[in-house]
């Protein structure tokens, strides 16, 4: 099935889905760091990552 969303050739899914999941991805890791060590990154980083 091909989308029919398309900039300039290219499909816009594929390009509007990565940098979300990679950000939820980057605040659960900073969650479980933090969680256990109580410092680091963990705190203000998630929470920015979220928004």
């Amino acid at each position: 099935m091909e989308s029919k969303a398309r900039k300039m050739g290219h499909p816009i899914h594929p390009i509007l889905i990565p940098p979300p999941v990679g950000m939820l991805t980057t605040s659960d890791v900073f969650d479980a760091v933090y969680v256990p060590t109580g410092s680091g990154l963990g705190s203000p980083s998630p929470r920015w990552e979220a928004i």
